[in-house]
């Protein structure tokens, strides 16, 4: 009866399977797993002396050293301590989440305290092994405020694997460094690569190989795609962030086959973990994320049309506004395409017709949803985000990417798309490997780091950083 219930336990079977396998080499282990034991029982209970006694009691003293241990740990993880953490306590913590969940129907969807005090050693070890977050670990997935931004990061990288392992097919992308843009639309209409999530790269008349070539590759995209000239993209904060262009609708093509080609490049960079030189603006972010845009966004970027609209939605008077579903406008793409046209105003409708159509206090919410999304430069949008969203959903599954959209707050989209805005030399140093004769203490590894500091600027670091990893922007 000890066996059966053993068996069908949660907790600690993974366990005492281990222990009673004896993996060669794995003797360190074991000898660790019985000090515990001992600790517990103070006893030496023998190889299978555990099942003398209590299954309850063998669970319960084994979760509090466990979570001893986690205290000890400090939040952090070296290496030395991977191998008996992933193999022991990931499996003990798993039984205790599924344990809470069994005692009370109110518990499904929460975490014991003493798990979620740990969630940041957890995600440590889930960038160990991203595997864990579809097996041990999942629980943190289901409660995305549990996970860091890097055992996110983690997580896009085990879905990759998982695709892959489905049948989801790899993309052989062979490229000059000019003309990208249509070398890939080539591409991509090849049978099975529309799916593809996995990716390599070559130039044609170079012979290097490697995830350095990927790199570079999605610099060149993404620098394709955001020029100007191209006319994808455009910027109304001063070249800070980018959102799709307006007028970008008025060339044959661009309003669906290259922003759908859009969306699945950020799609393939977010699932190998590469950084874009592409900081989007927050309100196309949070419209790839799913999420409804508010008159709070208009306040960081145009304060008097904010207090407007909160009047228009805190007034129980709005007819007497007299108010229509139309807009004067000077936003640079209104006047370009508004066939009303005053010097540097347009008149701009909200809705086919909106100047003929009153607001009133039955359709004052749908006027000012409308407003903002106009005032935020995404109204006449709608068709190139749809095609965005379309080509992100090509190398992530609808389900794979619902799951991330709840995952990921809009600034941590950003960082994972474009990384950090500035390269921190400090971490820089402290993360840097050494090989050779150099060592941090020599001189000239202490000259590079003064002239890192003190001489070069962000944009001379960021060369010197895509110079030696292919990347000019550091992963969050």
């Amino acid at each position: 009866e000890a066996v059966s219930a053993l068996i069908e336990d949660g907790a600690i079977v993974p366990v005492m399977k281990r222990l009673l396998i004896r993996s060669p080499g794995d003797t360190g282990f074991i000898k660790s797993l019985q000090q515990w034991l001992t600790q517990v029982f103070h006893l030496n209970v023998g190889p299978v002396g555990w099942l003398l006694y209590d299954v309850e009691q063998v669970r319960a003293g084994l979760e509090r050293v466990v979570m001893a241990h986690l205290e000890d740990l400090h939040g952090s993880i070296t290496p030395a301590h991977a191998g008996i953490t992933l193999r022991l306590i990931v499996p003990v913590v798993s039984g205790i989440v599924r344990q809470h969940r069994r005692g009370e129907v109110a518990a499904l969807s929460s975490v014991p305290e003493a798990v979620e005090r740990h969630a940041s050693i957890l995600c440590a070890f889930a960038c160990i092994e991203p595997a864990l977050l579809h097996k041990e670990l999942r629980f943190l997935v289901d409660h995305p405020r549990l996970l860091t931004l890097e055992a996110k990061r983690a997580w896009l990288a085990c879905e990759r694997q998982r695709l892959e392992i489905l049948g989801r097919k790899a993309v052989r992308v062979e490229t000059g460094r000019t003309s990208i843009l249509n070398d890939l639309c080539g591409t991509l209409a090849v049978e099975g690569a529309a799916n593809a999530v996995g990716l390599s790269v070559n130039f044609r008349g170079e012979a290097a190989a490697g995830d350095g070539l990927r790199r570079e590759w999605f610099r060149l995209v993404a620098r394709e795609l955001s020029d100007p000239a191209v006319n994808l993209f455009a910027s109304y904060d001063g070249g800070r962030t980018l959102q799709p262009s307006p007028t970008s609708s008025v060339q044959e093509g661009a309003e669906g086959s290259y922003f759908q080609l859009a969306g699945k490049v950020v799609g393939l960079a977010l699932l190998h973990g590469e950084t874009l030189p592409m900081r989007f603006s927050g309100p196309f972010l949070k419209r790839i994320l799913g999420h409804v845009l508010t008159p709070e966004d208009v306040q960081a970027v145009d304060p008097d049309s904010y207090k407007g609209i909160q009047f228009v939605l805190e007034t129980d008077d709005v007819e007497s506004l007299c108010l229509t579903f139309s807009e004067v406008s000077d936003h640079p793409a209104d006047v370009v395409l508004s066939e009303d046209t005053r010097g540097s105003h347009a008149h701009f409708d909200l809705v086919p017709g909106g100047s003929e159509i009153e607001v009133t206090e039955k359709n004052k919410n749908e006027y000012v949803r409308l407003k903002v999304e106009h005032k935020l430069g995404l109204l006449r949008c709608r068709s190139q985000i749809d095609a965005f969203v379309k080509g992100l959903h090509e190398p992530l599954p609808r389900e794979s990417l619902t799951r991330f959209q709840r995952m990921v707050s809009v600034a941590e989209l950003d960082l994972l798309i474009a990384g950090l805005p500035e390269i921190n030399v400090d971490d820089w140093q402290a993360h840097c490997a050494y090989g050779g004769f150099l060592k941090p203490d020599h001189h000239l590894a202490v000259w590079f780091w003064e002239v890192l500091r003190e001489d070069l600027n962000q944009d001379e670091r960021a060369t010197l950083l895509h110079f030696a990893t292919g990347s000019a922007a550091v992963p969050a």
